[in-house]
């Protein structure tokens, strides 16, 4: 379903909506969501149903990729939206990610191909300045897709792009819910330079992989604990299988997870996907092996290697999210809005699933680290909603777009320059 536009010239108060809006699959989103004491959400605003977002460094654009094959450009000012949005970039078919640098707005869109929907980027300029894309230029095309897609994006520190890249089936093995696999780059990030056009994929790009649906990628920011001198640690999203039927086969049972690996070392880290799953009740992060006739999980067969150039790491996930809980868009708090207590904490959107007798997600969830980089607690931070993607401001405020269409805004309720 595609939510109708509306035009908003200031922020919007919490009472121009209903106390519940109604999300596409029929599941109500509770208006306002619930916050932990100290944070205010605010109703920033309403857009078509949103996928993605991305604000302009110097935060005066929020760029909205949504259901509508479209990516939207609000103005800002003074952290709010300030207008009604143009449309910056149309014709797109399923626009999962947008990513905005100070030069240009990368997009990640999904195409048909011969025989299988494939993965493009896409770098989009407003040489004008008048709020629309004046040129549009293949950065990547030919990234093999099925039932899942390319999604998130990010600079590294390195100044290269690197591209979430999801698996084509459910399992992993075999061509259920889609087309299947092209290793090495289903179920793989890739790194390539954002300044490159008309590239196709080569082994070299691959950074990290074994990975299932990667929604979203984001770098430790310059002074995390995880982000010891010489490493550029990038932590991603994935959604484990969840163990439903899909015609004669049923799927096996995995749970989300947060997976962390350093793109600065030559080896290409392995999660293990699909060889080895994820879940409480069967090894917790240790994993247990999907399909023992396709070879072991702990050590992977060879064929996990996917003829890939660079050597092939075996790497555990760092935290276990639950089953399907479809962890998606996912930030760093950059420390400038919220208290002091949540710098460097990482926010995750999980949207959530719509079957089965538990229901699971709906919710954002806030990833504690402690002094060593590790993971030390998952926490609800907010709960009510049905996030897709999430971002934090230049402000320091965080924004998560509802699938019913609204936009909300989460401030700190003390100004971070009082005590």
């Amino acid at each position: 379903m595609r939510a109708r536009l509306v035009l908003l010239g200031v922020a919007l108060s919490l009472s121009a909506l209903p106390a519940t809006a109604t999300g596409p699959y029929g599941t109500a989103a509770t208006i306002p969501p619930k916050v932990p004491v100290g944070f205010v959400v605010t109703l920033a605003g309403i857009s078509p149903t949103a996928t993605s977002l991305a604000f302009s460094p110097d935060g005066k654009a929020l760029y909205v990729a949504g259901e509508s094959g479209r990516v939207l450009r609000y103005p800002v000012v003074a952290g709010v939206l300030a207008g009604p949005p143009t449309i910056f970039l149309g014709g797109l078919a399923t626009p999962l990610g947008v990513l905005a640098t100070k030069d240009a707005v990368f997009v990640s869109d999904s195409v048909a191909g011969a025989t299988r929907t494939e993965g493009i980027v896409y770098r989009a300029r407003d040489l004008n300045g008048d709020g629309k894309a004046d040129v549009k230029e293949t950065v990547i095309h030919g990234l093999p897709n099925g039932r899942h897609n390319t999604n998130g994006m990010a600079i590294g520190p390195d100044g290269m792009l690197y591209i979430t890249n999801g698996s084509s089936t459910d399992s992993g093995f075999g061509s259920e819910g889609g087309p299947p696999e092209v290793r090495p780059y289903t179920g793989s990030v890739l790194r390539v330079d954002p300044a490159a056009t008309g590239l196709t994929p080569a082994p070299g790009m691959v950074v990290a992989t074994g990975l299932r649906n990667i929604y979203d990628i984001a770098f430790f920011p310059a002074g995390h604990p995880a982000a010891t001198p010489g490493t550029a640690k990038a932590v991603v999203s994935m959604n484990g299988p969840d163990g439903m039927k899909y015609g004669t086969v049923t799927r096996p049972v995995g749970e989300d997870t947060l997976d962390i690996f350093d793109t600065a070392t030559a080896a290409v880290e392995h999660f293990g996907f699909p060889w080895c799953l994820y879940d409480r009740n069967k090894g917790g992060l240790s994993g247990f092996t999907q399909d023992p006739s396709q070879g072991s999980c702990d050590p992977l067969p060879a064929a996990a290697s996917d003829g890939l150039p660079a050597p092939v790491v075996q790497t555990r996930p760092s935290a276990l999210f639950g089953r399907h809980v479809s962890a998606d868009g996912l930030a760093f708090n950059p420390g400038t809005n919220f208290p002091r207590g949540a710098d460097g904490d990482l926010f995750v959107a999980e949207f959530g699933n719509f079957f089965g007798k538990a229901v699971t997600g709906h919710k954002v969830v806030r990833v504690r680290f402690n002094r060593a980089g590790a993971v030390a607690s998952v926490d609800d931070f907010m709960t009510g909603v049905l996030p897709l993607d999430l971002t934090f401001a230049p402000d320091g405020t965080l924004w998560v777009a509802d699938l019913s269409g609204a936009l909300f805004r989460v401030t700190a309720a003390v100004p971070r320059s009082l005590p």
